[in-house]
């Protein structure tokens, strides 16, 4: 987890899994009251989306405190970021546009030199707090990986019924699995990982 000279950030894949896993937990801790409470006050989605991207800055703040040589901050972890440089970021669907409920990215980054991939585009994060695997979320998700290039895509589809789970993409295709452009990725929260189906992950 560094920034190289050309202020690009790396990250990799079990580095995201464990500040996954220490944010949700941090979550868990100060406010049980949210998920406690939640099966009788139905407590709005995007508290808890709120929340956990607090939690997911108090793991990256470092990443958010680094500068560039203007002294103009590099990444910044966003909750529902539409804009796409001059234009609102297109998403899926039938949509023409999309907000993405939490993302780790570079606001307003051009292309990196192969032309493919933006500069700084970390993750993209949709949340839900009982969806199901394979929904509507997971298309979206992919759809962002795939055509924005971001390193990660995180499907949060199961927030506040255990077992938590996610989804995990990765979007470097010549690393990951036999399909060309996902593999599996497995993790529980407790820290033992064991193989389940497709990209699901528990944590």
């Amino acid at each position: 987890m560094m920034f190289d000279t050309n202020n690009v950030f790396h990250l990799d894949q079990q580095e995201l899994i464990q500040i996954l896993s220490l944010a949700f937990s941090r979550m868990l801790d100060r406010d049980r009251d949210l998920f406690e409470c939640d099966s009788k006050k139905q407590v709005q989605e995007r508290t808890f989306m709120h929340r956990f991207a607090f939690e997911l800055h108090n793991q990256l703040h470092f990443a958010e405190d680094f500068r560039d040589s203007n002294g103009k901050p590099v990444l910044s972890i966003d909750v529902e970021y539409n804009r796409d440089g001059d234009d609102e970021k297109p998403m899926s669907l039938g949509a023409t546009w999309g907000a993405p409920d939490i993302l780790l990215h570079q606001r307003g980054s051009g292309k990196l030199t192969d032309g493919e991939r933006y500069k700084n585009d970390v993750f993209v994060c949709e949340l839900k707090k009982a969806g199901a695997v394979g929904g509507a979320d997971s298309d979206r998700v992919q759809m962002m990986v795939r055509t924005r290039k971001y390193l990660y895509g995180i499907s949060f589809y199961s927030m506040t019924t255990k077992p938590y789970r996610l989804e995990l993409y990765k979007g470097e295709p010549a690393e990951v699995g036999d399909n060309g452009c996902f593999g599996p990725v497995c993790y529980r929260y407790n820290g033992h990982c064991s193989k389940v189906s497709g990209n699901e992950v528990l944590i």
